[in-house]
């Protein structure tokens, strides 16, 4: 008797989580009408190509809005244990998670017409 193989593995089952360049384009296009806010963080999080952890925790300090440079040194971790959910701060995974990376003009301009003025 031959055992069965497993199917539906982790790497089978994992869905993708990106959005292509016609998608991408459309979903800016729409939230480019909306107020300002939601898509300074939509087009900074395109832009940029953080995780959503590294984006929640980024800080002011993060951002050196004079060279349009974001530095990228921690991340958001989810704690699961104990039937609760809870947020933590963390390290990056590596060494290369520790970046920094530019920012565009346009999105630049956003942030400093929204928060510093």
């Amino acid at each position: 008797m031959t055992r069965p193989t497993q199917i539906n593995t982790k790497r089978e089952r994992k869905q993708e989580n990106y959005l292509n360049s016609e998608q991408l384009t459309r979903f800016l296009h729409y939230w480019e009408s909306k107020p300002v806010p939601q898509y300074a963080y939509f087009r900074f999080l395109a832009y940029t190509g953080l995780r959503r952890g590294e984006i929640i925790a980024l800080t002011w300090d993060d951002l050196d809005f004079k060279n349009k440079k974001v530095h990228i040194n921690k991340s958001v971790g989810l704690d699961y244990r104990n039937h609760t959910t809870n947020l933590y701060l963390k390290s990056v995974k590596t060494g290369a998670g520790n970046r920094i990376l530019s920012i565009d003009s346009k999105t630049i301009e956003m942030y400093e017409g929204i928060y510093c003025t």
